[in-house]
């Protein structure tokens, strides 16, 4: 009877250990938290998901906490953005942690925008490689996008799980016709707008904007509050366009908007591009457009 009393503690402590290993396993880090979303929705509660840029954050200057370094260490795949400030800082070191780790990035698989953030040096070495690197990150802002970004993880979570593929592409399918359905609405509500351009504070709707013949006005330039000469020149524009309502994203304060609105008479709305909740912040930001196209 002793030894057994003995032996159900030991089993129950290895059991726990070998749990936590499984667990250690069926981590997954991603760069920013709407491929959580996009993880979940095609794998439910398959894996853990490691966000590195955490809500309120911002991916361009954003650094790891040791917390989430450690679960970096346990992961079976990281899923990067591309081209965020803080990836192309820690994306080298971040395989160098956890070298036995799978690596995707999703830019790969976007046709890319060229960013307005282009960096120009005296020399030429060092210009060559800001120039290669001026790519628009916002890659998931736009649901044309979705499609492509969710087809990528939906490929790596079947090379992760190859035992789940079928339940994989049977919930890929049902997210895509989601992405499908908010791509008809976004195309429908912006063919009934004479105007389309908005003024947003950090240019990151640009692809959104390609793919729905809008024009972006950023008050930002090159991470910067914009010069007078600047400043002057984008109210004109704003004015020209009878634009009323300026965006800012939810990492930002909002009185880094007050200049431009103070001119403009405008509204400010925030926005939350970084959310977990992808597709229905990005619904919100589609709607918060059209609504203010229309007025």
């Amino acid at each position: 009877m002793r030894k057994f009393l003995i032996a159900c503690p030991l089993l129950l402590l290895f059991s726990c250990m070998g749990n936590q290993r499984t667990s250690d396993n069926h981590i997954l880090s991603v760069s920013i938290a709407p491929y959580k979303y996009i993880i979940e929705a095609i794998s439910g509660e398959d894996f853990t998901v490691n966000v590195m840029v955490p809500a309120g954050a911002s991916p361009h200057s954003y650094e790891p906490y040791p917390d989430q370094i450690k679960k970096l260490e346990k992961s079976s795949a990281y899923i990067a953005n591309g081209y965020l400030d803080f990836e192309t800082t820690w994306f080298d070191r971040f395989k160098s942690i956890n070298k036995n780790m799978k690596m995707i990035q999703i830019s790969d698989h976007i046709d890319l925008l060229s960013s307005t953030h282009i960096h120009h040096h005296d020399d030429e070495e060092e210009s060559h490689h800001h120039d290669e690197m001026a790519v628009d990150p916002h890659i998931w802002l736009s649901p044309k996008n979705g499609i492509a970004i969710a087809s990528a993880v939906k490929d790596m979570l079947i090379e992760l799980n190859p035992s789940a593929a079928e339940s994989y592409e049977k919930n890929f399918n049902l997210l895509s016709e989601k992405i499908k359905s908010l791509d008809v609405e976004a195309d429908s509500l912006f063919s009934l707008t004479t105007r389309k351009s908005f003024v947003i504070y950090h240019p990151n709707l640009a692809y959104l904007a390609r793919d729905y013949g809008l024009t972006e006005l950023a008050i930002e330039q090159d991470g910067k509050e914009p010069s007078p000469s600047e400043l002057r020149h984008l109210i004109d524009e704003a004015k020209e366009e009878g634009i009323t309502t300026v965006f800012i994203q939810k990492e930002y304060d909002k009185r880094y908007a007050q200049p431009l609105s103070s001119d403009l008479n405008a509204n400010v709305v925030v926005i939350d591009p970084l959310s977990e909740d992808w597709i229905n912040a990005t619904r919100e930001i589609i709607e918060s457009l059209y609504t203010s196209l229309k007025n």
